[in-house]
């Protein structure tokens, strides 16, 4: 066991791998369509200050998000053998926002209760009524900005 207690080892299997070629393959055609030319000119005239903090917000908010449904998923108690770690949440949610910037349909957020079901041995329902309740957690609080 490593020095600092973090024993996680990354899995690629075949699924992952389809998604990840999928879109490198859309990013591809994006990149073809739009020209090399005119994306390099966009990404070497653009604020790196205001990308850096863009970037830096979109991590913290799935930092965020993975510290939420791991509460709501640790309220189900159905599998207290085996605790939730924060980075197999982080993974998730992750690999969820990418498929839903390729799929129609926002297809990442039935897959993120599928796979963690399947991962962990939580009901599919169970799970998938965690991904419920926090949309509507962001309705509420996005109503309350409003």
């Amino acid at each position: 066991m490593p020095q600092n207690g973090f024993n996680y080892q990354a899995s690629i299997n075949w699924k992952n791998l389809l998604i990840m070629v999928i879109l490198f393959f859309f990013l591809a055609i994006y990149i073809f369509l739009i020209g090399i030319d005119k994306v390099l000119n966009s990404i070497f005239s653009a604020n790196l200050l205001i990308l850096f903090l863009a970037t830096l917000v979109y991590y913290i908010s799935i930092i965020a998000r993975s510290y939420r449904w791991r509460m709501f998923l640790n309220s189900l108690k159905e599998n207290q053998n085996s605790p939730i770690k924060l980075y197999e949440i982080y993974s998730l949610i992750a690999f969820s926002f990418s498929i839903n910037n390729v799929f129609p349909l926002r297809f990442g957020e039935l897959y993120r209760p599928y796979e963690f079901s399947k991962r962990k041995n939580y009901s599919l329902i169970s799970s998938f009524s965690t991904i419920i309740l926090e949309r509507t957690f962001d309705v509420v609080v996005m109503g309350g900005f409003i």
